[in-house]
């Protein structure tokens, strides 16, 4: 079993598309759908993270108004990718802090 913790990938802003309300005659933004694709090229840094991670595609609705605007196409962003730790989520009483402690 691989003793690796985290995944660091370089991908870029492919399109970001505002969703609505679907209301015709009064739209109302309700979030944003993003989509990000792995980098190819454009730099050194993009060519290496390329080489180990040459395709890849991520597509999320955004609906946390405090995020519009956050995603800018043809951005470039580092998506770090942690495994969770599935012992904790089915019994988070043994995954919490003794009481007084941290």
């Amino acid at each position: 079993m691989s003793e690796v913790k985290n995944v660091l990938a370089k991908f870029y802003v492919a399109g970001v598309s505002d969703i609505t309300n679907g209301n015709e005659t009064a739209p109302e933004k309700t979030g944003e759908n993003v989509t990000l694709s792995a980098v190819t090229s454009g730099s050194e840094e993009n060519k290496s993270f390329s080489m180990w991670t040459p395709t890849g595609q991520l597509t999320m609705a955004v609906t946390n108004p405090n995020l519009y605007g956050f995603f800018v196409q043809g951005e470039e962003l580092y998506l770090n990718i942690s495994k969770t730790n599935p012992a904790a989520e089915a019994a988070p009483e043994a995954a919490a802090p003794a009481e007084g402690g941290e």
